[in-house]
């Protein structure tokens, strides 16, 4: 497999381009995969990518390592396109569903090339990679990646495959997490400012409060599971005020699951 061609950067090169919002999420990869693998988050003063990751920019070093393994599929995408194709995948789970149907450059090319087309030259959803996947591998003998499982879509924190249902609620993980990024930078800026000249009229602690409500929000609000109440009966979830008849719950009202719930959530298949 190709590898991802990167120009070497700084530390402060490399953070300048996470800074900017997560908007271009690819080269968002690239800078991370630059400070783990030369170990750049020890400049920073951390001791592992994954304190790093977690402190600085309010994501878990698993999201990390998705992001740059969806770097790379990316980068096969765009050196093996035999047609014209002029849109990339945007989003992690995009590459991940690419991934777990082929390990072959060539292969995921054609994957995302027939995701595109049926999506009528638009950015695809996760069904419609899925189907592309489907129709490309059908006469290849690509075998599906020993360590990943064989079936795409989004999983829960406890790393379960979500049911059909919930795959699209579980698939905005990343974006809860850019969120979550976006907001540390927010503060970061909002510290910076007020220490400045510029800044002398702004409240910093009311702004910081707000910022932190902010956080705590987006931290609990997030997809965490699956419901262990109704535990996937459409008829209990009617009547199930635990997920609010959702099917799925935040981290909050996890906490609140009583043990059977928390049981059933651990041996679900």
């Amino acid at each position: 497999m190709a590898e991802i061609q990167r120009i070497p950067r700084t530390l402060a090169d490399n953070e300048a381009v996470i800074k900017r919002g997560l908007i271009q999420v690819w080269e968002v990869a690239a800078a991370l995969a630059d400070i783990r693998e030369q170990k750049q988050y020890r400049d920073a003063g951390f001791k592992t990518f994954e304190e790093y990751c977690e402190t600085r920019w309010n994501f878990n070093r698993d999201y990390a390592s998705k992001l740059i393994q969806g770097a790379q599929v990316v980068e096969n995408v765009k050196g093996n396109l035999s047609t014209s194709v002029d849109k990339m995948p945007e989003r992690e789970w995009q590459t991940r569903a690419i991934r777990q149907a082929t390990k072959e450059p060539a292969v995921q090319a054609e994957v995302w090339a027939k995701a595109v087309e049926d999506a009528g030259g638009e950015q695809p959803t996760a069904p419609q990679i899925k189907a592309a996947a489907a129709k490309v591998t059908a006469s290849k003998t690509d075998d599906p990646p020993e360590d990943e499982p064989e079936q795409a879509g989004p999983v829960d924190e406890f790393g379960k495959r979500m049911p059909e249902y919930l795959a699209e609620v579980f698939a905005t993980d990343q974006e809860f997490s850019e969120l979550a990024a976006l907001l540390t930078t927010v503060k970061k800026r909002i510290n910076a400012l007020c220490s400045g000249p510029g800044g002398r009229w702004l409240d910093r602690q009311d702004m910081l409060d707000d910022i932190q409500n902010l956080q705590t929000a987006v931290k609990f609000g997030k997809p965490f599971t699956e419901c262990g109440m109704c535990r996937r009966d459409e008829k209990r979830r009617e009547k199930c005020d635990t997920c609010k008849h959702r099917g799925w719950v935040c981290k909050r009202a996890f906490e609140q699951h009583d043990a059977a719930g928390k049981a059933w959530l651990e041996t679900r298949k």
